[in-house]
This record gives structure tokens, sequence and C-alpha cells, in this order.
């Protein structure tokens, strides 16, 4: 019975196929343009949220370009500026890259402080569109701005000496000379004692050959230059930090520590010699005055000769007397 029902369902298979492929192939063929027909409506929803997002931080750019310009109405509007300027990097478009470049162009420290972190913890294109910006921002800062960036933005800074852009070696190395700590010293060494720009294999992997290349034969002997000179002002920094240490360190009291002096209870108050002795292991006198006797000093009269002649009869006739 089951060889009987395996024969009939072999026989039945063929005329089952043949007898519904063309409805298989109508079935396939609605589905593919059904499947056509979402990924064009995808694709124009896509476009234009895409169309919407990009005016809207166009219109967002040119109103935070505008406050920033407009900065001397009150601190606020710059930092609000700044704020907005910063969430705009991270937008993978020529929006980014206005907004870096308005970060850089604001001559700002909190927008350069802005870049220096987008520099460091972005993703790779905001890296790089931040990386440029910060090229041209970091020049434009002084001494006194570049305090103000923030122990933040200052301590990122040695991170951002791998990169390949020349420029920025040589303005970041500045900004550490300035401003850095001597937590910068160990990379701006390794940027001084280098011969060539480190990372040639990274670069090659990343499709940065040429940058590397042009870094090494071109640039490469300015941005050591500018480390052996950040190094120095590093180094001269810390050597005077170390020595205000020194000097300034609070001198412990010794243990024990009394007076020098203490007045004399029996000295005579008509003579000043006799008002002050030194002092001895905190008694008082009368105590233990036959184990510790004081000498006390002799008085101007015995020391000095007597000026009338009479005086000095006088004297020695009383002590005769006596």
């Amino acid at each position: 019975m089951n060889v009987h029902f395996e024969q009939n369902t072999e026989r039945a298979r063929p005329e089952f196929i043949a007898g519904d492929e063309p409805g298989l192939d109508l079935a396939a063929s609605a589905a593919r343009k059904q499947a056509q027909r979402l990924r064009a409506e995808i694709h124009r929803l896509r476009t234009a949220r895409t169309r919407a997002l990009s005016a809207a931080a166009s219109w967002v750019l040119a109103l935070a370009a505008a406050s920033l310009l407009a900065a001397q109405a009150g601190p606020l509007w710059a930092l609000l500026a700044v704020s907005t300027l910063a969430g705009l990097l991270t937008l993978v478009s020529p929006t980014g890259r206005t907004a870096a470049r308005a970060l850089a162009e604001a001559g700002d420290p909190h927008a350069a402080a802005a870049l220096v972190l987008a520099a460091t913890e972005g993703d790779r294109a905001t890296r790089q569109a931040a990386e440029e910006a910060l090229a041209l921002a970091l020049p434009r800062l002084s001494e006194e701005s570049l305090q103000e960036l923030g122990s933040d933005a200052r301590e990122a800074l040695p991170a951002l000496l791998a990169s390949l852009d020349g420029r920025l070696l040589v303005a970041v190395l500045r900004a550490l000379g300035k401003v850095g700590g001597s937590r910068a010293i160990p990379a701006v060494r390794r940027v001084a004692e280098s011969p060539a720009p480190p990372g040639d294999l990274r670069a090659l992997a990343r499709g940065r050959w040429r940058q590397w290349h042009r870094l090494s034969h071109y640039q490469w002997e300015e941005v050591r230059t500018a480390a052996r000179q950040a190094l120095a002002e590093l180094e001269d920094r810390e050597r005077q930090a170390r020595l205000r240490t020194t000097l300034l360190r609070p001198a412990t009291a010794e243990a024990g520590s009394e007076p020098l002096l203490r007045p004399a209870a029996d000295a005579c108050p008509e003579n000043p010699l006799q008002l002050l002795r030194p002092a001895g292991n905190g008694q008082t006198p009368g105590e233990g005055a036959a184990d510790h006797a004081e000498p006390i000093p002799r008085t101007l009269a015995a020391e000095e000769p007597a000026a009338n002649p009479a005086a000095a009869g006088s004297t020695g006739t009383a002590a005769a007397g006596g």
C-alpha cells in the first residue's frame, strides 16, 4: 500500500508543478513589483527626510552663526551659539563642516574647546572636520584665551599629536607650550625625538598614505621644531612649579620649643641688663636654685670705674666697715 501511494505521488508531482507554474510566476512577479514599489517609497521618504533635516540644520546654523556674531549682547548668547554649533558637528554632511568652520572663525575659547573634544571623541567624519577647523582656531587664540579652554580640553590636546595634519600638529604643540601641563611632556618628547611621523602603517590602512607622505617629507621638520620649543617651555614650567613647591613648603616646628628669654623676677628694675635672662628648663625663679643656679650679670657700677673718687672712697669705706 505504501509503495502504491509513493508511486501515485511521484506520478502526480510533475503534473501539479506543471499545472501551477503560471500561477507561481505571476505571484513572484507581483511580489517583485511590490518590493520595488516599497523600495522606491522608502527612498523617497529618506530623501524627503534628508532634505528636511538639511533645511532645518541650515536654519539652525544660520541662527547660531548670527548669535555668535552678536555675542557682545551677552555671554549667554555666545554660549548658546557655541553649544548649537557643537551639536551640528555630528552631522555627516556639509552642514557639519560649515559648523566646524564657524566655530573656528569665532575666535572664542569655548568654541575651540568644543572642537578639541569633537576631534578626540567624535566619529571619523566628525574628527576630520574638527581637526581641519582646529588648525585654524588654535593659532587665533592668545595665551589668556587658551587658559580658558578648560581642564578637559587642555588634557585632551596631547591626544591630537597622533594626527597626520601638519598644520594641526604645529598649532597643538604651540598651544601645549603655552598652557600644557607636565602630563603632556612624554607625548611632546616623542614628537621632538622622532625622525619621521609615527603611524605609517596606520595611515596606509586608513587610506591616508598621501597625507602621511606629505607630512613626513615637507612638514615634519617644522613640526619637530615646534615640538622642541614646546618641550623646553613645558620642562621650564615644571621646573618652576617644583621650585615653588619647595620654597613654599611649611617648616615643621621643633618639638619642645620654648621662648629663649623669660623675665627675671629677682632682677633690679633700675638695671636693664638684669631684666631678662636666658630661659632654663621651664622652671620659675627659685625652683632648683641649688642645682640650676643662674649667674646674675654684674651691675654697671661694678664694671665701670667710678667717675668720682670720693664716691669710690666712700664705697671702699663702707665695704671695710662691713
